[in-house]
């Protein structure tokens, strides 16, 4: 039979920075500066088969993010759990994403309506917030 999947994503919860949307987005909106400090401590725990393990790898991937505005959790934080994030930075410079879990099935066929649809409320919300 079919049931239900559903991705549930904690709000208020602090997820990892490199194995997660959010996380990477946030990553990719801090200088470098920011981010050669956050090196030195942070560990690149692996969370699944999937999770960048190097700094190398995660360095490419920020690179990517820069340019594309979007950053991808393809299972690197939980098995079954794909995501999209977007960051957003607030008057004062305090910096959030946003992201978009789905279950891993469904995130292929409606990635570019997911991409689409987080850009354009990323957009509203900046423009709201006056940034």
């Amino acid at each position: 039979g079919t049931h239900r999947l559903a991705a549930i994503s904690g709000l208020g919860v602090a997820f990892p920075l490199h194995s997660s949307a959010n996380g990477k987005a946030a990553l990719a909106a801090m200088n470098d500066t920011a981010l050669a400090k956050l090196k030195k401590k942070l560990t690149l725990t692996p969370l699944t088969a999937n999770t960048l393990t190097s700094w190398e790898a995660l360095e490419r991937e920020i690179a990517e993010i820069r340019k594309s505005d979007v950053a991808y959790d393809r299972e690197e934080n939980s098995a079954g759990i794909s995501a999209i994030a977007m960051s957003v930075k607030s008057p004062s410079g305090e910096l959030a994403a946003i992201s978009i879990p789905v279950p891993t099935q469904r995130f292929g066929e409606n990635e570019q309506a997911l991409v689409k649809l987080l850009r354009r409320h990323v957009e509203t919300l900046q423009q709201k917030l006056g940034v």
